[in-house]
C-alpha cells in the first residue's frame, strides 16, 4: 500500500509517494506489451500492417502513437515524466475486451484491415456522423455476418470512426466533441 502526501511537499523515507496532479502518467510500451497491442488488432480487424511508432498508454487504458525516439527514454528517467498528452490517440482498450479505436485509429488499421470493417450506406451517413445509432439494412446485415463487437466503419473510400454492433444495431462511438449538428453534401 503506498502513502499519500495531500500536501505534495515531502515523502517518508522510503515509502512509495504519489503526488497529486491533474496530468496523467503515459508509459511507453515495451516491445512484448506492443506485440500484445498487435496481436489484438488483427485478431479483431486483420490487421496485417506494420507499426512502427511507438505506443504509450494511460492509466485509463488509452493508446497513443508516438515517433519511436520516444522509446528510448531510460525506463529510470520515465517515472519522472508526467505527460498530460503526447502523439496522436489511435484507441482504447476496453476492459470487456477487444480495442475501440478513434477516428484516427480506424483510418490507421482500416486501410490494413480484412475483417470488421463496415462500409455503412449513404442513408446511415448522416445518423453516423450525428453520433446517432441506427439498424443495419439487409446489404450491412450481410458484411456483418451475425458477428458482434467493434467495426471500423467506412463510408466509400474514407474511414468513418468504429462503432459497436449488437443485436443488428450500430452503436455510434464518434464522441461528442466530435459530431456534427448539419452534414453538407
Amino acid at each position: 500500500m503506498s502513502w499519500y502526501n495531500k500536501n505534495n511537499l515531502s515523502c517518508e523515507p522510503g515509502a512509495v509517494c504519489e503526488w497529486n496532479f491533474k496530468m496523467q502518467k503515459l508509459t511507453v510500451l515495451n516491445t512484448r506489451e506492443k506485440k500484445k497491442i498487435i496481436d489484438e488488432l488483427k485478431s479483431i480487424y486483420g490487421f496485417n500492417g506494420k507499426i512502427d511508432d511507438a505506443i504509450l498508454m494511460s492509466p485509463k487504458q488509452k493508446l497513443y502513437l508516438l515517433t519511436k525516439d520516444v522509446a528510448m527514454i531510460n525506463k529510470d528517467e520515465e517515472h519522472e515524466l508526467r505527460i498530460d498528452a503526447a502523439g496522436l490517440y489511435i484507441g482504447r482498450v476496453e476492459e470487456a475486451g477487444g480495442i475501440r479505436l478513434s477516428i484516427e485509429g480506424s483510418q490507421l488499421v482500416g486501410r490494413h484491415a480484412t475483417k470488421h470493417v463496415l462500409v455503412i450506406d449513404e442513408a446511415h451517413l448522416e445518423s453516423w456522423v450525428k453520433g446517432e445509432d441506427f439498424e443495419l439494412s439487409d446489404n450491412e446485415k450481410k458484411q456483418v455476418n451475425d458477428e458482434h463487437g467493434f467495426f471500423i466503419i467506412k463510408y466509400g473510400r474514407d474511414f468513418i470512426g468504429c462503432g459497436q454492433v449488437k443485436n443488428n444495431n450500430v452503436r455510434s462511438l464518434v464522441s461528442k466533441e466530435r459530431r456534427l449538428k448539419v452534414l453538407n453534401k
